[in-house]
């Protein structure tokens, strides 16, 4: 097995700014290429806290900031944004460190290669803790960006929707059925209709495959000349076995009109420029987006 990237921090806690003690009370593990995260922080209950930590008030004080530190991590791991810290990035401990309360820190991210990141997680704990927390090793792996979210987002940080891009378009490409319409989850014109789908995000295996084959229809049927953009998550776990890989290169192949974007990619870079650049107000073209 391939040895793998890792980066750690010890966390400190700092009671008191006057005494200027500190005590290692945690650890986190990053690797940005594994898009995993493991960590772990002493509790209240521990010895080790017991004995820092000299009156109730100090007590208090802790299970606050640690309860503070805990809801972060786990608001990073389950609704990632544009404004939290990206778990691919391999700065990532360092920006972590930027919003956790005073009290902690984190010590200079060391590099490791392991081809076995809990076991190296626990020696690390055991080296720079003492101790293993009495609770079981935390290991989380982040769940991907939502893809449609983080397009969103960024349309929205821009001021797009609406002036430039139309949101939620219903297309009718198969004209002999009347009543069947695509949704298509933004529009833009720049002489021609620029169509931009995105893939679901933390999904099922099914629903990709639905999806997957809505799309296929859509694009047998629509035959205008425009641009299609496909805006995806090479970090989605359904990517693991490379599904949205294939999906991607397969719509490319099909169809010289798709362009795939990746999220926090050049492509997606590219795709906001000509955005900017390019699309029209789109208020101009309220009855050609009925017509299609």
């Amino acid at each position: 097995m391939e040895r793998k990237a890792y980066w750690y921090s010890v966390v400190q806690y700092c009671p008191s700014d006057l005494r200027g003690e500190t005590i290692n009370v945690g650890l986190m593990l990053h690797s940005p290429e594994e898009n995993a995260l493991f960590h772990s922080i002493l509790d209240e209950s521990s010895p080790k806290i017991r004995g820092l930590l000299q009156d109730e008030v100090a007590f208090k004080t802790f299970k606050v900031q640690k309860d503070i530190f805990d809801y972060f991590i786990n608001s990073v791991m389950s609704s990632p944004s544009l404004f939290t810290p990206n778990i691919n990035d391999k700065n990532f401990l360092l920006q972590i460190q930027e919003n956790l309360p005073s009290q902690f820190k984190f010590s200079e991210p060391t590099f490791s290669l392991t081809r076995d990141p809990k076991q190296l997680f626990e020696t690390l704990t055991k080296t720079y803790i003492g101790e293993l927390p009495s609770k079981d090793i935390i290991v989380e792996e982040i769940v991907s960006r939502n893809v449609k979210q983080y397009t969103k987002e960024v349309f929205n940080q821009k001021k797009w929707i609406g002036t430039k891009i139309k949101p939620n378009v219903k297309i009718h490409p198969i004209k002999d059925i009347s009543n069947m319409h695509f949704t298509v989850d933004y529009v833009f014109k720049n002489g021609v209709w620029n169509l931009i789908q995105t893939f679901p995000s933390n999904s099922t295996p099914d629903k990709l495959t639905e999806w997957f084959s809505k799309t296929n229809t859509m694009l047998d049927n629509y035959k205008q000349d425009s641009g299609f953009f496909l805006i995806y998550d090479l970090n989605d776990h359904l990517n693991k076995d490379r599904t949205i890989d294939d999906m991607v290169h397969f719509f490319e192949k099909k169809d010289n009109r798709i362009s795939p974007v990746a999220i926090e990619s050049e492509a997606f870079n590219k795709l906001c420029l000509k955005v900017e650049t390019e699309a029209k107000d789109i208020t101009l073209y309220e009855s050609e987006l009925i017509a299609m």
